[in-house]
């Protein structure tokens, strides 16, 4: 009996964790997915771009990602991509990105707590643990995330659209 309760308390135990563990995983793995697409869309844009330019190409800027995507466009190309509070959070999310991909959520070990808990202040679709070993994001975490990538999309499209493409 004891051996049948045991393993009844394990079978529970796997229960809640797919239950609660799965979504949570899966939430990660799209933001993560989603941030590296937009780092890659932006990163490509320069590249398409840079052939067009004289002076610094994107490999000769400091910086990375997103970043050195959006100083090569402003600084550069002279895009007028606005600074936005999209922007400021994109570059929050960038540190929850790389706590969840570089450390599995655990912002104990990182300089972004504070960048982080920011944006959890912001957004209020994600959550820290008390202690910092944990980011739980919750089911309206996609969809606000997208919203911010898709606002700031627009927003770089126009830049551009009116600079770049003469349009």
């Amino acid at each position: 009996p004891g051996d049948a309760e045991f393993i009844a308390y394990l079978r529970q135990v796997q229960k809640d964790d797919v239950t609660e563990g799965y979504p949570l995983v899966l939430r990660s793995a799209l933001f993560a997915t989603a941030y590296g697409s937009l780092e890659h869309f932006m990163t490509s844009v320069c590249r398409y771009i840079e052939p067009k330019l004289n002076g610094p190409g994107l490999d000769d800027l400091r910086g990375e990602g997103i970043q050195r995507a959006y100083l090569f466009l402003t600084k550069v190309a002279g895009a007028a991509v606005p600074n936005s509070n999209e922007w400021q959070e994109l570059l929050l999310y960038g540190k929850l990105r790389n706590a969840l991909v570089h450390a599995q959520g655990d912002l104990t070990e990182g300089r972004s707590l504070a960048a982080i808990q920011n944006l959890a202040g912001r957004v209020r679709t994600f959550a820290l643990t008390e202690n910092g070993t944990g980011v739980a994001l919750s089911a309206d975490f996609t969809p606000k995330f997208l919203s911010t990538v898709e606002a700031f999309a627009d927003q770089l499209d126009k830049a551009l659209e009116h600079h770049i493409f003469g349009s």
